[in-house]
C-alpha cells in the first residue's frame, strides 16, 4: 500500500513539475511556502475584518472563516471576504488546514462578466495575449459543498461552517460509498500532500431543485491548503481520486481548446450557449467555467432559475399552509399558485400522500422533496407554460 501511495504522491508532484506553466507553478509553490511562515497575518486580517465571521469550527484548535450576510448583500468583496468561504485556519499559527473555493459569481452578477459574450471575449483575450488557451466547463451539481482534509492526521469532514449536521451527512455518504479502506487512502493522499478534497454532496435529505435517484458524493477538486486558491490540475486530480476508489464519481467536464474548438469570442460564446441550453433541457443547474489565469464564473440554466423562483411559493403552501402572495411576488407566480391549487398538487395532504415529505439533514424538521414534486408534476408544469416563460424577477 505504501508503494501505491508513493506513486500517487509522485503523480501529484509531477502535475506541477510537468505543467505547461511550470514557472507559474513554481511561483505558486514559493508563495505557499512563504504563507506558511505568515499564517498569523492571515488570521489577524480575517479577525480584523468586520465583514468576515471567524468562529470555532468544531475541530479543536481550528476556526472557520466565512463572509457575512452584509458582505454578500452589499457586494463588499476584498482580499479577505473573497477567501472567507469555507476557509479553516489553525487558531494558534494561522496556517490553512482546510479550504474550499474563493467566492465566485454567476454570469450577470457583479464580480463576473455581464454576459456569456463578455466572458468569451475575456477568455479570447487571455488566449491571444497570455497564451492561456483552455476554457473548462464543469457540470454544476445541485447539492452542498463538502470539504475533506487531514487535520492533525485525522480525516475530517467539513461544511463551509465546520462540523455540522451537513458535514456529518457528507461523512456518512462517503464512508458508505468508498468504505473505511477508501477513506484511509484518501486520508493519506491529503495528509502527505497538504491538500483538501472538495465534493458536491447529494443527499435526499437536503433537496434543492435537481432530481437525483440516490445519495452520492461527487468529487470536484484537490486544493492546496494555502491562502490563495491553488487547485491540482484536473486530469491529475481525477486520476488520483479514481486510484483512491475506482468507482468514485467525478464532476463531468469539457475542455474547450483554443484554435482546436474555437478561434474567436463568437465561436466560444456560441459553444457555451449551446451547452447551457442543452443543460436546461436536461433539467440541470448549469456549469462552472474556468478560464484565463484561474478565473471562475457560474452559468445557471433557465430551467434551474425558474424552478428556484417557483420554490418559495410551493414550499410555503405545502409546508406552512400559507397561500398568501408575497410582497414582491410576480403576477406569474400568483397565476401558478391558482393553477396548481386547481390541480390539487399544492397541499400538505397531497405531498404527504405522495411521500414527498422528508426529514431534513438536521433531523429537526420536515421538508418538501421539491425535486420529486417537480418530477411528478412535470406534465402540469409543461401545460402551464411556466418553464417557457420570460423574466419572472
Amino acid at each position: 500500500m505504501n508503494d501505491i501511495l508513493n506513486m500517487w504522491n509522485d503523480m501529484l508532484n509531477n502535475a506541477i513539475i510537468n505543467d505547461d506553466e511550470q514557472r507559474a507553478a513554481e511561483r505558486r509553490q514559493a508563495k505557499r511556502e512563504a504563507a506558511d511562515n505568515n499564517g498569523t497575518n492571515l488570521l489577524n486580517a480575517m479577525m480584523n475584518n468586520d465583514l468576515v465571521r471567524v468562529k470555532e469550527s468544531g475541530v479543536p484548535g481550528v476556526v472557520a472563516c466565512n463572509f457575512t450576510r452584509k458582505a454578500f448583500y452589499k457586494g463588499a468583496w476584498d482580499a479577505q471576504t473573497v477567501r472567507a468561504r469555507g476557509l479553516f485556519l489553525d487558531k494558534n499559527t494561522g496556517a490553512v488546514v482546510a479550504r474550499g473555493y474563493d467566492k465566485f459569481f454567476n454570469v450577470g452578477q457583479s464580480g463576473a462578466p455581464a454576459t456569456i459574450r463578455d466572458l468569451a471575449t475575456e477568455a479570447t483575450r487571455e488566449a491571444q495575449d497570455s497564451e492561456r488557451y483552455n476554457v473548462t466547463l464543469r457540470k454544476k451539481y445541485n447539492g452542498f459543498l463538502a470539504i475533506v482534509s487531514a487535520i492533525n492526521g485525522n480525516l475530517t469532514f467539513l461544511s463551509k461552517s465546520g462540523i455540522t449536521a451537513y458535514s456529518r451527512e457528507a461523512e456518512r455518504i462517503l464512508r458508505a460509498q468508498i468504505g473505511d479502506a477508501g477513506c484511509e487512502r484518501l486520508r493519506r493522499v491529503l495528509a502527505d500532500n497538504n491538500l483538501s478534497a472538495t465534493f458536491e454532496c447529494i443527499s435526499k435529505r437536503d433537496p434543492h431543485m435537481v432530481y437525483y435517484t440516490k445519495d452520492e458524493m461527487i468529487f470536484l477538486d484537490f486544493i492546496h491548503n494555502a491562502p490563495d486558491y491553488d487547485p491540482v490540475p484536473l486530469d491529475t486530480a481525477f486520476t488520483v481520486i479514481r486510484a483512491v476508489d475506482p468507482l468514485m464519481p467525478v464532476a463531468e467536464s469539457k475542455t474547450l481548446a483554443y484554435w482546436w474548438m474555437w478561434e474567436n469570442a463568437t465561436d466560444l460564446a456560441n459553444i457555451i450557449t449551446r451547452m447551457a441550453d442543452r443543460a436546461s433541457c436536461e433539467h440541470s443547474e448549469g456549469y462552472v467555467i474556468s478560464y484565463g489565469d484561474g478565473r471562475m464564473a457560474k452559468i445557471k440554466t433557465d430551467w434551474y432559475t425558474r424552478a428556484k423562483w417557483l420554490r418559495p411559493m410551493v414550499q410555503n403552501a405545502i409546508l406552512r399552509d400559507n397561500y398568501e402572495p408575497g410582497k414582491r411576488e410576480s403576477a406569474e407566480i400568483t397565476r401558478m399558485r391558482t393553477l396548481l391549487m386547481d390541480a390539487g398538487v399544492l397541499s400538505h395532504d397531497y405531498a404527504e400522500h405522495m411521500g414527498m415529505l422528508v426529514e431534513d439533514v438536521t433531523g429537526d424538521a420536515i421538508t418538501l422533496d421539491y425535486p420529486e414534486w417537480l418530477r411528478v408534476n412535470r406534465d402540469v408544469l409543461d401545460v402551464s407554460g411556466y418553464f417557457t416563460g420570460g423574466d419572472n424577477s
